[in-house]
This record gives C-alpha cells, structure tokens and sequence, in this order.
C-alpha cells in the first residue's frame, strides 16, 4: 500500500501530509462548507425583520460562535476516532514521530493509552478475522473500538450500552478541554475582529448586514478551527493507538489478540509450505497428464 511506503521512506513528510494536509486541510474545506450552508439558513433573510446584532438574540454571532466551537470540536472528535482508527488498524495511518513509549506522566495521562482496546490488523491472530470481510470487517473494529472492556478484552465484543458510555466520556472530556482553550483564545480574538466590520453600534450592541458578512464569518471561523484542532484529535488517537501497541508488544500489556513475531514468522512459513505442497501436486498432476 502507498501509505505504508511512504510512511517507512518519509516518515516525517507522512506526517505532515496525513495530519495536517488530508485531516486538517480536508477537515477545514468540509466544516467551511457546513458553515457556509447553516450561516445562510439562519441569517440570509431574518423573520420579522430583526437585525444580525453580535449579543442581541434571535440573531446573535457571538453566542453561535460559542456553538460552534463546541459543537464542531466535540463531533470532529468523535468522527476522528472512527476514520484515523480505521486507518490505523489497516497500517493506512501516519505514525507520531512524539509522544513514543509514552506509558507514564501527563502525555500518557492526556493519551489515555492503556484504554486503547485494538491493535492492527497485521498483529491480529488470523484465526480471529479470517471470517470477517469487507463491512464485517469494519464493524468487527467498531465492536473493538466501543464495546471491548479495557480489563477482560474479549475476543469477540458485544454491545454494552456501559463500556460505550465510558469510552464516550473518555473522548468527550478531552475534546471540551480543546474546546474550552479554544473558546478562551480564539472566541475574544474574533469578536475583537468582528467589531471592525459592524455596520453600526447601538445600545451596545453591534449590527451587521445579513449578508454576506455572517457567512463569510462562519467559513472562516469553521474552517480556521478545524485546521486547528483536527491535526490535535489526529495526532492523539495515533499516539495513544502506537503507545498501546508498543506496550503490547513488550508484554507490559497482555492482549488476547495479538499475535507475536515469531507466531507470524511461524504462520508465514506454514502457509509457504502449504504453498509448496500444492504446486508439487499440480506439477504431478500436470506430468500425469502429459
């Protein structure tokens, strides 16, 4: 696969590329456009002719930027975990050239590495996926993903309403962290911005037209934010997915699944033979014939 070449000959500029350039550029033109769409259904054309004020409800900027941020951030988090750890699991994702053999302190804290419950695909004992194909595949890695305890680790996870609420508590604490700095730092700048381009001041409050200054502001701000704050989700889950993994493979962590080197070398040796085996028969079969 190209993403695994590129990764093992230019791992740094892999990096770059799949954080920043696939998640947070792409991430970036989507959000400007789900911006873009709601800013005009909600500011084009106001009901009984209320203006677009920055405090003033039914049409305060400043109050939809709050949600926004909120909003955006918490669901970009969640969206993440699916796509970058299905990546993951198929070797498909960059690696973090920082945060390696993090198992103690406050980056392992952030990381939460040993709640981490899949490894991937190439380290997965075969008898274990071998009947699961295409979307089965997919959504044995969601069952991996939301509903495999931390502590028994099954082999073949069922729904559990309890182990999905805390994996989702566990996700929503650190993206209102991010949100919560955003909303402290980025918030004020803005609104600062903002007043530069009022139409007018009025009972201290500010108005703008309702159009196209409002939807010109939530392409910016969204995708501004997105750019931000995606390539911080990203690189997180990929840190946290590596730490877990590498704990795996020293034995610190013991995972039923995972399959060691000289399991895999062992396997591939088999499956050699078998191979041999067969063209043996087949050249037999062949001289039988003839």
């Amino acid at each position: 696969m190209w993403t695994e070449t590129l990764d093992r000959k230019w791992p740094k500029g892999f990096f770059i590329l799949y954080t920043f350039i696939l998640h947070g550029l792409g991430s970036a033109i989507i959000t400007g456009g789900i911006e873009f769409a709601v800013a005009y259904g909600m500011y084009r054309h106001p009901k009984h002719h209320d203006q677009v004020k920055m405090w003033g409800f039914p049409y305060t900027l400043a109050g939809d930027l709050v949600v926004t941020i909120f909003v955006q951030i918490i669901a970009t988090w969640f969206i993440e975990e699916l796509f970058v750890g299905w990546d993951w699991f198929l070797n498909s994702s960059c690696h973090i050239p920082f945060w390696q053999n993090k198992s103690k302190g406050r980056v392992a804290l952030w990381l939460d590495v040993k709640t981490c419950t899949f490894i991937p695909r190439r380290q997965i004992k075969q008898e274990y996926i071998k009947n699961h194909n295409g979307i089965g595949l997919f959504w044995y890695v969601i069952r991996l993903q939301f509903f495999r305890s931390v502590k028994e680790k099954q082999i073949e996870p069922k729904f559990n309403l309890k182990i999905f609420i805390i994996w989702i508590i566990r996700r929503l604490i650190r993206s209102v962290i991010i949100s919560l700095i955003c909303f402290l730092i980025i918030w004020p700048l803005t609104l600062g911005i903002m007043t530069a381009r009022s139409l007018d001041h009025v009972h201290n409050d500010f108005i703008f037209k309702d159009y196209p200054f409002p939807q010109v502001l939530k392409v910016i701000f969204g995708a501004v934010l997105a750019f931000l704050t995606t390539p911080i989700t990203v690189i997180t889950i990929i840190a946290r997915n590596d730490n877990y993994l590498r704990l795996v493979e020293t034995n610190e962590i013991q995972d039923p699944l995972y399959q060691f080197k000289d399991e895999i070398d062992s396997g591939e040796q088999d499956e050699d033979a078998s191979n041999d085996v067969r063209d043996e028969d087949e050249e037999g079969k062949d001289s039988e014939e003839s």
